[in-house]
């Protein structure tokens, strides 16, 4: 009983003495005169920090004094430098055209208006939030969700494992995470997205597009570029595609509009839609393990398109006209029709034959229609 009333003296003394010393702490706001276009440097051990701008040339920071806080603010120039070995949370003020450098070990991080300059932030722990920036970004944080604004320069977002939301970017664009969710707007350059296992939802993208998931949903608008799109078990939704590419999903659904050049689609059990603007001078191979496939060619292009609708191997059928209309369905008519070992297999010249497409699936059927604008 002693030892149970002795604990909870010494427990109740630390609470009552944090207290006090908090009581006392008073906040302390420090303001540095600066130009635009300077730098803001924070270095802390962990706390959430807080950023706000201001039409004044100055810069404005806030926290709590205390004298254990280890706390150094440093002026060079328009540069500004905050650090300190203790947790603690910072609101700063800052010019409307500056530059941002944050890190913390521990802590949220949030930019609440607009800022023209570059922005780079790191946190080991946090969720972090960014609103329109015209410059350069660089956004990590080791656990947490990340949201960003349109960004007018190239950016380049990591979480370990958090959502990323990000707007339009006017340059190329980097996002990654080990596991959530990601969605981005219109991107003008380069895109490259990389999620362990999340969705991935983009706006329409000014030059190449590389999409790797471990496991979600892809839905990406019109790409100028080439388009590589991988997931190891979602649906992919494409509504475009200038140069072609390749599509990989697991055991999803794919279904692309617009597509013009070589395309190589496949699915290892999933129904595939395929709409041809142009086939391009290159072959375009679309497979399905398990499923449909149907793909649209415009009435005047000039495509040779190899049908095959496989089945166990060692297998032998003969020719029924009826039976083969209802595995391979074309507005076209076909050059050749056959029953081969373990497949039936047809080939359309159309327009007397041209680029190579190439169509094949498994337990499924084929349709070949005419795109109609």
């Amino acid at each position: 009983m002693n030892n149970k009333f002795l604990f909870t003296v010494i427990l109740t003394s630390l609470c009552l003495l944090i207290f006090i010393v908090k009581s006392f702490a008073q906040d302390k706001t420090e303001v540095f005169k600066v130009s635009k276009d300077g730098t803001l440097r924070l270095e802390i051990s962990g706390g959430d920090i807080h950023v706000t701008t201001t039409d004044a040339n100055e810069v404005k920071v806030s926290y709590d004094d205390d004298e254990y806080n280890g706390i150094t603010v440093n002026q060079d120039g328009s540069n500004v430098t905050v650090r300190s070995d203790s947790y603690i949370d910072f609101e700063i003020t800052v010019p409307s055209e500056f530059n941002l450098n944050l890190n913390t070990s521990g802590g949220d991080i949030n930019v609440t208006k607009n800022i023209k300059g570059d922005v780079t932030i790191n946190t080991s722990g946090g969720d972090i939030t960014v609103m329109d920036v015209n410059g350069l970004v660089s956004v990590t944080t080791s656990g947490g969700d990340i949201k960003c604004g349109n960004i007018k320069g190239d950016a380049k977002v990591i979480s370990s494992g958090g959502d990323i939301v990000v707007g339009s970017v006017e340059g190329e664009c980097k996002l990654s995470t080990g596991g959530g969710n990601i969605s981005v707007g219109n991107v003008d350059k380069k895109l490259t997205i990389t999620t362990g296992g999340g969705n991935v939802k983009c706006g329409s993208t000014g030059s190449d597009l590389n999409i790797v998931t471990g496991g979600g949903n892809v839905s990406v608008d019109n790409v100028a570029g080439s388009m590589s799109i991988t997931t190891g078990g979602g649906n992919v939704i494409g509504l475009g595609t200038n140069k072609g590419g390749k599509v990989s999903t697991g055991s999803g659904e794919v279904n692309l509009k617009n597509v013009s050049g070589a395309i190589e689609i496949n699915s290892g059990a999933g129904n595939i839609t395929t709409e041809f603007v142009s086939a391009g001078s290159k072959e375009s191979k679309i497979i399905s393990g398990y499923g449909n496939v149907t793909i649209y060619i415009p009435e005047n292009a000039k495509v040779t398109i190899e049908a095959a609708v496989k089945f166990s191997e060692g297998n032998t059928w003969t020719i029924d006209k009826k039976e083969f209309s209802e595995i391979i369905k074309s507005d076209f008519k076909a050059s050749s029709e056959d029953k081969r070992k373990g497949e039936y297999h047809a080939v359309y010249l159309i327009n007397g034959g041209g680029t190579n497409i190439y169509v094949q699936t498994s337990i499924g059927h084929i349709e070949i229609r005419k795109l109609k604008r």
